[in-house]
């Protein structure tokens, strides 16, 4: 069973329903371009209208556009028309093609720090996993997209990967799960009054009930969708959900109605050259004409499911796809690396500049210290050499000095030895008033 999932081509400014009007507007408007910006936008909305119809042609017009971003080197146009070209390729079965055109836009997407653009991409090869069943990886880009919608509060984005995510976990058969993030994008869509959304979510419900058996139910919620579908002019998802509607009615073991929904349903994929869908169906058929013991017709079916089942996961293809990945990666861990040497070698600059700063300020500090203590050993030295000349000075201001208080002292000798002494006088001195 078939939970249809939304591809999203982001951005084109037409809605996608076919209508005819906008065809013919778009014809008339192909024939003035310009070779510029406009003309890739509008290549690219004519191939996304007309890709129901006819999907070579579509790839045609959206390589077009491709050829004519890379000439004007404009990164998002080639970005847009890779992931264009990538649900064209995901559309016919070329899932290594798919792939191949998802990883270039990815990696523009990421260059130019393109929120939208990488949600859209991300979304786009989470659904070539789970197709290729490595729901581990579909997981991780289904992750990362919610997480870029939570980060920019988008509703719309927030409700399409939580859908999605319904639709992985239905994949692995874990339907609790699968109807919990169903309801909640459910929810989400019904607030933003999401008709085409919403229709898919109960189209989505409508399966996870058909897994557990609930036939009732689900052909309840999965006839509900078609009619929703079909007002909206989506026939795509009408196939789809016609597709679910005979696996059901096949499990109920009523073979004639499940004969004509999934007959319909194959028709429409072959019309599509959806090719995953058709070996869906293949397959479905030979299932039901088995059980309905009409082994001719079973066998029939079987080697068209085998056939396209082959196309699909040739080894080839396999091994294209891996190529695809690897070659990602590894460009990715490039430039992370090439991101980080960068981020290195400016933090090693800045050291660099730190270190030859200090340098410099030592280098001028320790020429400040050298000039101020030259000065003052000069201003020691010269206030040495004044003392040493003042201690000569008063050495010889002493010695003068002792000089002449020795030739006082001497004088003083020589004067107390030739006067007579107080004695000497005052003794005469009696003896001459005696006799008189």
């Amino acid at each position: 069973m078939k939970s249809f999932i939304y591809i999203l081509l982001c951005f084109i400014c037409l809605k996608v329903n076919g209508q005819v009007r906008e065809i013919d507007s778009l014809k008339r408007l192909l024939k003035t371009l310009n070779k510029d910006t406009e003309s890739v936008k509008t290549l690219n909305n004519y191939a996304w209208l007309i890709k129901q119809n006819n999907i070579d042609s579509a790839i045609l017009f959206s390589s077009e556009a491709l050829d004519l971003a890379k000439k004007l080197n404009w990164q998002k146009g080639i970005g847009n028309s890779s992931r264009k070209l990538g649900v064209f390729h995901w559309l016919e079965g070329n899932f290594p093609k798919a792939l191949e055109y998802y990883f270039i836009a990815l990696k523009i997407n990421e260059t130019q720090n393109d929120k939208e653009g990488i949600f859209a991409t991300c979304q786009n090869i989470a659904i070539i996993y789970n197709d290729l069943r490595e729901y581990k990886k579909a997981l991780n880009y289904y992750t990362k997209s919610l997480a870029l919608a939570e980060e920019m509060k988008d509703k719309n984005r927030i409700g399409l990967t939580l859908g999605n995510l319904g639709g992985l976990y239905h994949s692995i058969k874990d339907v609790t799960k699968s109807l919990e993030f169903y309801e909640r994008a459910l929810k989400i869509e019904e607030e933003l009054g999401n008709k085409q959304e919403i229709a898919r979510e109960i189209g989505n419900i409508g399966n996870v009930y058909s897994t557990l058996n609930n036939y009732p139910r689900a052909l309840e919620y999965i006839f509900k969708a078609v009619k929703m579908f079909e007002e909206l002019n989506d026939h795509w998802s009408v196939a789809v959900n016609y597709g679910n509607i005979g696996i059901i009615y096949a499990k109920m073991k009523k073979y004639k109605e499940a004969e004509t929904y999934i007959k319909k349903a194959l028709d429409f994929s072959i019309k599509m050259k959806a090719l995953d869908f058709t070996a869906s169906y293949e397959q479905s058929l030979s299932d039901l004409y088995t059980e309905s013991k009409q082994t001719a017709l079973a066998f029939e079916h079987y080697k068209k499911y085998i056939s396209a089942r082959d196309t699909i996961f040739n080894e080839a293809n396999l091994k294209k796809e891996t190529r695809s990945e690897i070659s990602f990666d590894f460009e990715k861990k490039q430039a992370i690396a090439k991101a980080e040497q960068e981020k290195k070698d400016a933090l090693a600059a800045e050291a660099f500049k730190q270190q030859k700063q200090q340098r410099n300020y030592f280098i001028g500090g320790f020429v400040l210290m050298l000039t101020l203590a030259f000065f003052i050993l000069r201003g020691y030295r010269q206030k040495q050499k004044a003392n040493l000349a003042l201690e000569e000075k008063n050495k010889l201001i002493e010695e003068k000095q002792k000089e002449i208080l020795d030739s006082i002292h001497y004088a003083k000798r020589i004067q107390n030895a030739l006067l007579p002494s107080e004695k000497y006088i005052e003794r005469n001195l009696d003896e001459l008033r005696k006799e008189g």
